[in-house]
């Protein structure tokens, strides 16, 4: 019998029952098939529409978190990373309420064999009920003329790139192709990730076959200061992206196409990379230079 890539002989399985493995590598076979009614926003990263208890659309996320599968659901605009006065959240929900820039994010680990439709839906009706212990200067999560933003397709690198100006802070532009309508073929956008620290990263148009991909991508440490064993088992545990070296610099990047992106799953891949390039420096003592 194989099970998430892992080979247990059938004799053995009363002994160990599930043979649930302690961490994944990829979302495991008892997960996938309950994700076929989830949108794939990107390779293991899957999204799905619901409806809170207080009547508003949301959307939650499915992927890996440190190897195990976790229903990711961003809640909340948090530009300044104080999740204190959301501490009332946590009373009504199974899950643990973290930052993902510029966001408030719900996050629950997922058991084994756990319907990940009940559990999302469990989940935001609970950060729908904790909200209302919140003061409701701080839950505001409307666009300055009161109207909820939704969530739209992305159909040209010109519009990716408008929707980065709009969203995020950029502090350069460039390109590489004089002929390239939109102006741009990539820019430069820092992040506040908390506690003194930033996060620098980049998003680039790749060309493949003749239609443009997006690469989101961040530099976390010089090749001499570490030991790229050490980067290569830490890498492994997100669910998706890449290392790629830059020169001397080591980074982590996803590339996507942008014919399959919405402005969500845009969204998500960059706090992605955000998130996955802070976490590399930290852990890698790396300190915080980029």
């Amino acid at each position: 019998m194989i099970e998430a890539g892992n080979i247990v002989q059938l004799t053995d399985l009363a002994r160990r029952g599930s043979a649930e493995p302690t961490t994944y590598t990829v979302l495991p076979p008892w997960l996938r098939r309950d994700l076929d009614s989830w949108k794939q926003a990107s390779h293991d990263i899957y999204r799905r529409d619901f409806t809170d208890a207080d009547g508003d659309e949301v959307s939650v996320l499915c992927w890996l978190h440190e190897g195990r599968p976790a229903l990711i659901y961003p809640f909340l605009d948090v530009p300044s990373g104080d999740l204190s006065p959301l501490q009332p959240i946590q009373e009504h929900i199974d899950g643990e309420i973290v930052w993902i820039e510029p966001k408030a994010t719900a996050r629950r680990v997922l058991p084994h064999g756990a319907d990940p439709g009940t559990e999302a839906q469990v989940l935001v009706d609970g950060v729908a009920r904790g909200l209302k212990s919140v003061p409701e200067h701080l839950r505001r999560t409307e666009t300055q003329d009161g109207d909820v933003q939704p969530t739209r397709a992305l159909d040209s690198w010109g519009e990716v790139m408008t929707f980065i100006r709009a969203h995020y802070k950029v502090a350069h532009e460039y390109t590489d192709d004089d002929t390239d309508p939109s102006g741009a073929t990539g820019c430069r956008m820092n992040f506040d990730v908390g506690d003194g620290r930033s996060q620098v990263v980049f998003a680039s148009r790749v060309d493949l076959a003749g239609e443009p991909w997006v690469r989101i991508w961040s530099p976390f440490a010089r090749l001499h200061a570490v030991d790229l064993l050490a980067v290569l088992q830490r890498a492994s545990r997100t669910v998706c992206g890449d290392v790629r070296l830059v020169d001397d610099v080591v980074t982590f990047n996803h590339t996507a196409p942008v014919r399959n992106l919405d402005t969500g799953a845009l969204t998500d891949l960059v706090d992605l990379i955000v998130g996955t390039g802070d976490r590399l420096e930290r852990e890698l003592g790396t300190g915080d230079a980029f």
